[in-house]
């Protein structure tokens, strides 16, 4: 499908180049589609990128939710969430370089304010996850929203370190190391 395609194409484009260096015809050049059929599909630059941003990250929300089982305890609950997102995460490098890089980019307002919903969305997921450790007494996080956004950074520069130097820091050891922070914290009580 040759929407599909575009949105491929323009993930590593945008990726690659940013937002404001990017052009259209760099778009079709990379889908190799006409820029008839690219402007059939998005009628201009931003259109694009609201697409493939907010498309994105509902995909990202989506699959992150069909991690949950609730017959498993909190613990490894929270295991298949982040087990998930990172894998996403590094399956879909360039358009998660997108979320964290160009959405302060001067885009357009509107554009900016759709992505910014979604990314919402999937910040308060996590805060309700993270309330839910709470009220199973697996977490003890005194603010959830705040934590979760948090989270999201971190998470956000793991994975980045992971994929710049994989030979180094593997995806595994980011999902071993946000486990890490979430459950047991950095801290060590002396006795």
């Amino acid at each position: 499908m040759s929407r599909d395609r575009i949105l491929d194409a323009a993930a590593s484009v945008f990726a690659g180049n940013g937002y404001h260096r990017t052009r259209m015809d760099d778009i079709a050049l990379a889908a190799g589609v006409a820029k008839g059929t690219l402007y059939y599909h998005f009628p201009g630059k931003a259109d694009l990128f609201r697409a493939l941003a907010t498309e994105g990250l509902e995909m990202l929300l989506r699959e992150t939710k069909t991690a949950l089982d609730a017959n498993v305890p909190f613990v490894e609950q929270l295991r298949l969430v982040l087990d998930r997102t990172i894998s996403l995460y590094m399956e879909y490098d360039k358009l998660a370089q997108i979320f964290f890089n160009e959405l302060t980019s001067g885009l357009d307002a509107e554009v900016r304010s759709d992505i910014e919903a979604v990314q919402a969305r999937f910040q308060a997921f996590l805060a309700e996850l993270l309330q839910e450790g709470n009220q199973y007494g697996s977490l003890k996080v005194p603010y959830p929203a705040l934590t979760a956004a948090g989270l999201i950074g971190l998470l956000d520069g793991m994975c980045r370190l992971s994929l710049r130097y994989p030979e180094k820091h593997t995806a595994e050891q980011v999902k071993e190391s946000m486990l890490a922070l979430l459950i047991g914290g950095l801290a060590v009580e002396r006795k």
